[in-house]
């Protein structure tokens, strides 16, 4: 079974060394020697994630490295990293996750919230004895028991976002 990750990063060379001995040094990365003078890009897409032979140029590696980071994420989102200081290099793992949007909880409660205010008119309106006939709508399905349907209860709930807003208990935008 495959894996399939991606890694890129920057590396400061110490003195003296050059993309060309990075390169001999990193057969599973492709080297990029264009980044910036003294540095060496590092890129590495595999359908095929070899960590032995990663781990084995990384470790190479640190002894030609004053500084940097080289970044894999992989196909299950996890992500890891090969920091560089000093001719050591460590290794460092996490994850990244991704918290939901505030303004989508707030869109979906303010909706909610609309909602439950139509259910509540409907409810209102059925305990004193109105029926789905009393409000025709070319809109509705024979089977369908709820009295305000379509345009109808599209108008009230405007109404009620309306209201709502202009009192400032929800938010325009939602």
């Amino acid at each position: 079974m495959s894996y399939y990750a991606e890694g890129e990063g920057t590396l400061v060379l110490k003195d003296g060394c050059t993309a060309d001995m990075v390169a001999t040094i990193c057969g599973a990365f492709e080297v990029d020697d264009d980044p910036w003078e003294g540095d060496v890009g590092l890129n590495y897409d595999w359908d095929d994630y070899n960590e032995e032979a990663v781990q084995q140029n990384i470790a190479e590696l640190a002894k030609y490295v004053k500084s940097g980071d080289v970044v894999f994420r992989g196909e299950d989102s996890f992500q890891w990293r090969f920091h560089f200081a000093d001719g050591k290099v460590q290794e460092q793992n996490g994850r990244i996750i991704y918290e939901p949007a505030k303004w989508y909880e707030k869109h979906i409660a303010n909706e909610e919230l609309v909602g439950t205010l139509l259910d509540i008119v409907e409810d209102f309106l059925e305990r004193r004895g109105f029926t789905p006939d009393d409000f025709p709508n070319d809109d509705r399905e024979e089977d369908n028991p709820a009295l305000l349907i379509g345009i109808d209860a599209a108008e009230l709930m405007d109404n009620f976002k309306e209201l709502l807003t202009n009192k400032e208990l929800i938010k325009e935008d939602y």
